[in-house]
């Protein structure tokens, strides 16, 4: 398979940064989109919880590789981030999950095979 060039969005360090300082564990995953077409920007663990994390600049949409991709892996936990704002928000919301909370819920709103808000986890009531 040919080698693709991958790029980071602007904001990619920054919210790798404040996922790590939330006590995740953060591999950059972005360059393996050259190998695996699609493949998300980060993969992040904590506790034993792995998401994957596709980085996305403000109104950043994801390509059709990167549909493709969260398709093929529906039983992944995934999701998009664009600001440090929505780092605090996710972490918040998995630190709920990762303690056995079931007040917290992760909705998959790609449920219609459009994969354009990705799978995103949010406070139920």
């Amino acid at each position: 398979m040919p080698r693709r060039a991958c790029r980071k969005d602007a904001n990619h360090d920054e919210i790798r940064d404040a996922l790590r300082q939330l006590g995740w564990d953060v591999i950059e995953t972005y360059q393996f989109a050259q190998y695996d077409p699609g493949f998300p920007d980060l993969l992040c663990e904590k506790r034993g919880v792995i998401v994957f994390v596709e980085v996305k600049a403000e109104g950043g949409k994801l390509t059709k590789d990167e549909k493709a991709w969260c398709l093929a892996h529906k039983g992944m936990r995934w999701t998009i981030l664009r600001t440090v704002g929505e780092c605090v928000l996710f972490d918040a919301t998995m630190r709920g999950a990762i303690d056995g909370l079931d007040k917290w819920a992760d909705v998959d709103q790609g449920a219609k095979g459009n994969c354009t808000s990705g799978r995103r986890f949010q406070k139920t009531t």
